[in-house]
């Protein structure tokens, strides 16, 4: 686990949706501080978005824990692809 997601894991959801939101804004203020050539470490910009696909994939496994449960209770029985019917087409051909 890297350093980044042991910081935010502890974190609540509400916490999380704040970091993403305070990253995005100052994503923007690198990209901008890049393009006006004020800012020469474009690594840093590249930071930002991977804490950034952190905290949401911290989000998203939130979610889905929460979810995984309601889940379990109404589990759909798929068959496989392979035994099911398919479908054929019948009608009348097209000409063109």
């Amino acid at each position: 686990m890297s350093k980044i997601a042991q910081e935010l894991r502890g974190q609540s959801a509400e916490d999380l949706q704040k970091e993403i939101a305070k990253l995005n804004v100052e994503l923007f203020q690198v990209k901008i501080k890049i393009q006006t050539g004020q800012e020469k470490d474009t690594a840093k910009a590249v930071k930002i978005r991977k804490r950034i696909a952190c905290a949401k994939t911290l989000l998203a496994q939130q979610a889905a824990s929460g979810v995984e449960k309601s889940a379990e209770k109404q589990a759909v029985v798929r068959q496989p692809k392979n035994q099911r019917k398919r479908k054929m087409f019948r009608g009348k051909k097209k000409r063109f």
